[in-house]
């Protein structure tokens, strides 16, 4: 190895020629002095300490990143979010770019120049400033390579570049969610790119430096399908050289990586190694070096200078953690049609369908662009539903569709044709609401869509639930699972948990069905989505029926009631009645039912004439008959509730994943 290499034997790592090394490197890299570039959490800290004017908002955005949820939102969902602003996306990745190599970038630098390829997925061109001799710099441009790069000494990015001169060109950023689903699944899309991306992982020594292991869209499958020789996973941890370390500390990407690969699992500062390199100059000192620190404060003040730009801003980053309520509060008043838009989404979250319509409505006093009429109509046509108003849902969403269109935005059209799939299958028209999405999923090829995809999927297997089709549903609602963990939407990992629960729950894996239930009820508690706390806290209480434990669902059941009144439309609504009923029989005590009667069955009476099809009606026709049952026990009405609640044991080995 090269003479600089003495690193490599501190690591521990058996002497292998340069040329044989690949370096995976994230964003930690970029963090150490003098480079210092703003993390996820401190870009999202300043714009909320800038724009908010009120402590709170940053307190629980604090709270929210510090929790450590297992699904976390991704960064460029954000990002995306903010574009929507009218932003430059690419005016958002410049700020993560910096003129002051720091020596951890020097250090991978030298081993560049001496054989090794490194692979990075940061935008900032610290290595390529880093280089002292000329090496190959391969960059994700938005499409395919026509041919391989070169196998060593190479700068290889595959999520783009910042441009590192006038003349530079740079790369398309892999920035924003929609730039990400264009390289999902390894660079599906691209196959050059994911064979040359291949072929610097297979058969090598990579040395994972300063990365998270949550690319899971592009490199880490084609990190997964290389087989390299041995991965040496260094994490960070501070004031000490890495050293071998037990795996069950890593994070859970790392550890199904490490798990999955030959790899030598490590923890400490590989930058105490690299400074002490023989051959990394010192980085360079003196205030001029670095980015001014401000830079982030000045893009915030140049960008949003009014404050309805500021209050836009903020909202869209407390939409992005799911703080509903704080967003409410700070647009009032809203100060533009932005603003209405992200309020009538808070209220749309938090239930309050009818106030979401009403403040929808206000938004032609604000000057809409045609965008934001088109995602106006798609809120308004979602709100309609829940509110009951079927019929102006649909014309909401045919709205929403012919706006989508004459903007010709690809990705509008294919979230108005997951909409108007949705209303179709809740007015039993399963054929058309197949056909609309199987039409989003046939635009993946040329326009992947990781949002659509997941939409698209969930509705499919809906169908194929509603139809009895239960190996199918359970296919489709893994798929869907597994899409919105990549995209790090909470409410899709509840709403795929909650309805995986439910399904093994129907096929008897009670154990199964347990464990996806609680994840759902907890993370729909954390998120503050009422009608999926019901869902799941409704079904929890089926399987503790199931089961026989009569006095957990009976409890569970008790804590169902007061969500009852908000949530008159949810499929949960028929199993806390039909259960109710089953326990008034099996325990001879009325409390619960009685408590139903009451206080919902007029408001239930106006549910039943928007009902989904299919089972969903049998269960409501079942439904009317236990709130009119004014006299004792009817035998046929206990049977056919029951056969409704307790899977039939023949059922037991029809639906496992």
């Amino acid at each position: 190895m090269a003479s600089d290499s003495s690193i490599f034997a501190t690591l521990g790592v058996p002497v292998t020629p340069l040329s044989e090394v690949t370096f995976l490197a994230g964003a930690g890299i970029s963090y150490p002095p003098p480079t210092r570039l703003p993390t996820v959490a401190s870009f999202v800290e300043q714009v909320v300490r800038h724009c908010g004017n009120r402590p709170e908002a940053f307190d629980a955005v604090a709270r929210v990143m510090r929790g450590g949820a297992r699904t976390s939102p991704r960064f460029e969902v954000l990002v995306e979010a903010i574009g929507q602003l009218g932003v430059d996306i690419a005016s958002i990745g410049s700020l993560f770019d910096s003129p002051s190599p720091n020596p951890l970038h020097r250090y991978l630098a030298r081993q560049c120049e001496d054989g090794a390829v490194l692979v990075t997925t940061n935008f900032d061109n610290c290595l390529e400033r880093a280089l002292c001799k000329d090496c190959a710099r391969v960059v994700f441009r938005g499409g395919d390579l026509e041919t391989f790069g070169p196998p060593t000494s190479a700068i290889v990015k595959p999520h783009g570049s910042n441009p590192i001169g006038a003349r530079d060109h740079a790369g398309e950023l892999v920035v924003s969610i929609r730039a990400l689903s264009r390289t999902a699944k390894g660079f599906q899309f691209f196959p050059v790119w994911r064979s040359y991306l291949r072929s610097l992982f297979s058969g090598r020594v990579v040395v994972v430096v300063g990365y998270s292991g949550s690319d899971d869209f592009d490199i880490t499958p084609v990190l997964l399908e290389s087989q390299p020789r041995v991965l040496i996973w260094v994490d960070y941890a501070p004031g000490a050289l890495p050293r071998r370390a037990d795996l069950a500390v890593a994070g859970e990407s790392v550890r199904h990586l490490c798990e999955k690969l030959p790899s030598i699992y490590m923890r400490g500062d590989i930058g105490i190694a690299a400074a002490a390199s023989a051959d990394s100059p010192p980085a360079l000192a003196g205030g001029n070096s670095t980015l001014p620190r401000n830079s982030l404060t000045d893009w915030i003040q140049a960008t949003f200078p009014s404050d309805a730009g500021r209050q836009e801003l903020l909202c869209a980053v407390l939409r992005h953690y799911s703080l509903h309520d704080l967003t409410l509060s700070h647009t009032s008043p809203p100060l533009s049609a932005e603003a209405v838009l992200q309020r009538s989404t808070a209220l749309y979250y938090r239930g309050l369908y009818s106030d979401a319509c009403s403040t929808l409505e206000l938004i032609g006093e604000y000057s809409p662009t045609t965008m934001q009429q088109c995602r106006t109509a798609y809120l308004l046509s979602s709100s309609r539903f829940y509110a009951g108003n079927i019929t102006g849902a649909r014309s909401a969403s045919r709205r929403n569709l012919e706006l989508a269109e004459q903007l010709r935005d690809i990705g509008e059209v294919q979230t108005a044709l997951n909409h108007a799939g949705a209303l179709a299958y809740s007015a039993g028209e399963r054929d058309e609401a197949r056909a609309l999405y199987e039409r989003v999923l046939s635009c993946q090829d040329d326009y992947p869509s990781l949002q659509a995809a997941t939409m698209a999927t969930w509705g499919i297997a809906d169908i194929a639930n509603a139809e009895g089709r239960v190996r199918d549903a359970i296919h489709g609602y893994n798929a869907a699972l597994v899409l919105s963990h990549q995209l790090g939407s909470g409410q899709g990992v509840g709403w795929m948990s909650a309805n995986l629960g439910e399904m093994l729950l129907r096929v008897r894996d009670f154990d199964g069905s347990g464990q996806y239930l609680a994840d759902a009820e907890d993370l729909f508690e954390q998120l503050g989505v009422a009608a999926g706390f019901l869902y799941a806290r409704a079904c929890r209480a089926q399987l503790d029926y199931c089961r026989g434990d009569v006095p957990s669902a009976n409890a569970r059941l008790l804590r169902c009631l007061p969500l009852l009144a908000e949530h008159l439309e949810s499929p949960a609504v028929s199993t806390v009645i039909l259960l109710c009923y089953l326990l008034a029989k099996d325990t001879k005590d009325n409390y619960l039912l009685v408590e139903i009667r009451q206080a919902a069955a007029n408001a239930l009476r106006e549910a039943l004439q928007h009902t989904r099809a299919g089972e969903a009606a049998m269960r409501w026709s079942l439904c009317a008959q236990v709130l009119d049952e004014e006299s004792g026990d009817s035998l046929e009405l206990y049977q056919r509730c029951q056969a409704l609640i307790v899977p039939p044991e023949e059922d037991v080995r029809t639906g496992k994943p």
